[in-house]
């Protein structure tokens, strides 16, 4: 699903092309909500976000979209990075002082992003980035 919604939102063209992506993200992304054995993640929610914003035209219908989008994500646990900065270009300035307060990522309730997984770095990648180091001539 994600990877469908992904290709949708980086698509370029007409209004209307740029329509038909989003609403084939848009039916991609219900049909993740609705399947039991799949449920949209943070990485799922950033692509919508950006979906909307690249994809729709009117401000009133981008700020109906990131509106449920954020309530969505939010519920679910899944405000990831990715999506805080994707729904800052999708949403209009007033929108997004009211969703967020204000906040910086940093700042947002812990509980909006309880499920998002950050990646660690492990001390094998720190030593062979290390190691290429030596290769230098």
């Amino acid at each position: 699903y994600t990877s469908v919604i992904a290709a949708c939102a980086s698509t370029y063209g007409s209004k209307k092309e740029r329509r038909r992506a989003f609403d084939l993200a848009h039916k991609t992304f219900i049909e993740s909500c609705r399947n039991k054995f799949s449920h949209p993640n943070d990485v799922t929610y950033g692509l919508m976000f950006k979906a909307v914003g690249r994809l729709l035209n009117k401000a009133d219908e981008k700020d109906r979209y990131a509106r449920t989008l954020f309530n969505l994500c939010c519920g679910d646990g899944c405000f990831g990075e990715m999506a805080f900065l994707r729904m800052k270009e999708a949403a209009s300035p007033e929108l997004l002082k009211e969703l967020t307060n204000d906040c910086e990522y940093d700042g947002l309730p812990k509980e909006w992003r309880r499920k998002v997984v950050t990646p660690r770095r492990s001390s094998n990648a720190s030593k062979k980035s290390k190691n290429m180091t030596d290769l230098r001539p």
